[in-house]
């Protein structure tokens, strides 16, 4: 469209100190003739650009000229800086890339910084095990994996990857899986011997991941796996713990306890949870919760030659 034609025209002459009209038809994939005609109707709406003749000449920009925004307050443009930083540095995308560089131009580097400072970048997962979703979600084209469930459970799926989601400190690919016709939330960090096939796939058969869908599988949990209200007594000095484990609506705070009341899916999950906070918790109920981490601690005694 002409009009982002000439706001990335506009982000082109702030980056560089001149270009042509020949390297923006190109960059552009139209006619020179167009370039200049943008050029005219920029320079209309009071941008100014200016031109120079000879080998080293194009147009270029006002030194002094600096692009203002009436939609975004100061702060504002700081903070879409930093989400926009952070982005580009977890995940190469031409699309991140160029907002970046947009905003950069925006923000004013003499002013106090936002406080806030956003870091998406996959301490666990390999970048180049990323690239190439990437490159399966740019491409069309199909990528196979190990895939290790929550319950441990190991297979091997051939999907058409769709979109990168990132949720709770989780990043996620969401994809069609060939194996089971249907579309899933694949957790990256439980993926393994990631391959990009040479095969593509048609992306208008799909649709893209939106906020409901994404909603829908959370919000659907209780109906695919059994839930159990449990209730738990941890000691004070777990307390850093228990804050970075659960919310704070469902911790009560005694005077020598804390106590925290919660479903939670019905599952040896549940267990090995509760075993890393060590003897800082007390199962209060349900019962069968109780038995299973007395046995589970059995186990874990048979494994040493404590008498």
């Amino acid at each position: 469209m002409k009009i982002e034609r000439l706001m990335s025209i506009i982000v082109t002459l702030l980056a560089k100190k001149s270009v042509t009209a020949s390297e923006l038809a190109e960059r552009f994939q139209v006619t020179t003739r167009t370039i200049y005609r943008d050029i005219d109707t920029l320079s209309l709406a009071g941008i100014p650009i200016y031109s120079k003749k000879g080998i080293n000449g194009g147009f270029y920009l006002d030194e002094d000229y600096k692009l203002t925004n009436l939609f975004f307050s100061d702060a504002e443009k700081q903070l879409i800086y930093e989400v926009s930083h952070g982005l580009t540095k977890s995940v190469s995308h031409p699309d991140f890339e160029e907002l970046n560089q947009k905003m950069s131009y925006l923000v004013d580097s003499s002013k106090k910084a936002t406080p806030y400072l956003f870091d998406f970048t996959l301490w666990k997962t390999s970048q180049v095990m990323l690239e190439k979703i990437e490159q399966g979600i740019e491409e069309n084209k199909t990528i196979t994996f190990e895939y290790v469930s929550y319950k441990g459970e190991t297979t091997f799926r051939e999907v058409q990857p769709i979109n990168l989601v990132y949720k709770s400190q989780v990043w996620y690919v969401y994809a069609y899986c060939l194996m089971r016709q249907d579309y899933r939330l694949f957790r990256i960090s439980r993926m393994r011997q990631v391959v990009l096939l040479t095969n593509t796939f048609d992306p208008n058969t799909h649709q893209q991941m939106t906020k409901t869908t994404l909603d829908s599988f959370y919000s659907g949990l209780e109906t695919k796996v059994e839930m159990t209200e449990v209730s738990l007594e941890f000691d004070k000095k777990a307390r850093v713990k228990v804050y970075d484990t659960f919310q704070m609506k469902d911790i009560i705070e005694l005077d020598n306890v804390l106590l925290v009341n919660k479903k939670f899916p019905k599952d040896s999950w549940l267990v090995e949870m509760l075993l890393s906070f060590g003897g800082s918790v007390r199962v209060m109920s349900p019962e069968w919760l109780k038995i299973d981490i007395m046995n589970e601690a059995k186990q874990i005694l048979a494994k040493y030659d404590i008498m």
